[in-house]
């Protein structure tokens, strides 16, 4: 065998050589699942919302009719929307008459509001919903944490933890802990939690706490 015919040999295997080890590298790589980005809230739940008709929350609930919403307060309160799409995720709903948009988020089991000014905020927590598709879905446990600034630069940090329809509150107010968690209670209008002794109030960007003595306005980062 002549060097010419050696040296194209050596090519050649190397070649075939390299794309297999190439190929390999790319099933590898392929076979490794992205790391999916941390969160601290996580919902075990999931599911097909097409047949969701009710979405319920501390303040009262969304009942479908049609392509049109109602959503019915504890306190008697009415506001109307239009269902505008949905995904795999969430049912947007708009209320034209106030400018006002709603995302239903049944995967984070949230509800987020906007409107025509600009301004953005978590809602609600949703308790439950209902689905024709798989009955009553009911939300399987989360916990997340929110993050203010009060009177006079004082931090408070909010701690949630829920467990099927309950929900729990704990609290760090300038850096003092709370000894125990907070259950939420009825409240007329966003959240309210209590044991009688410490209260916080949640509705919107803005939290209001009585704490062994001390009451403080603060608004969410």
């Amino acid at each position: 065998m002549t060097i010419s015919k050696i040296l194209l040999s050596i090519c050649v295997a190397a070649s075939v050589t390299g794309s297999a080890h190439a190929g390999a590298f790319k099933a590898t790589f392929a076979a490794t699942p992205s790391k999916a980005p941390a969160s601290s809230m996580v919902h075990q739940v999931s599911g097909n919302w097409s047949g969701v008709s009710e979405v319920f929350h501390s303040g009262g609930r969304f009942i479908k009719n049609g392509n049109r919403w109602t959503e019915r307060g504890n306190n008697g309160a009415q506001f109307n929307f239009i269902e505008t799409g949905r995904d795999n995720s969430s049912i947007y709903l708009r209320d034209n008459s106030r400018g006002v948009n709603l995302r239903l988020d049944l995967n984070t089991y949230q509800i987020f509001y906007s409107d025509d000014s600009g301004a953005n905020f978590l809602l609600y927590n949703i308790s439950s919903v209902t689905n024709s598709n798989s009955n009553q879905g009911q939300i399987g446990s989360a916990v997340w944490s929110e993050q203010y600034t009060c009177n006079e630069g004082i931090p408070l940090v909010l701690d949630f933890e829920q467990r099927g329809n309950d929900l729990w509150v704990s609290w760090t107010h300038d850096g003092y802990r709370s000894p125990n968690k907070l259950p939420q209670v009825i409240s007329g209008s966003g959240n309210r939690f209590s044991d009688g002794r410490s209260e916080v109030q949640t509705k919107g960007r803005t939290a209001v706490v009585f704490l062994d003595g001390i009451n403080d306005v603060c608004t969410r980062l």
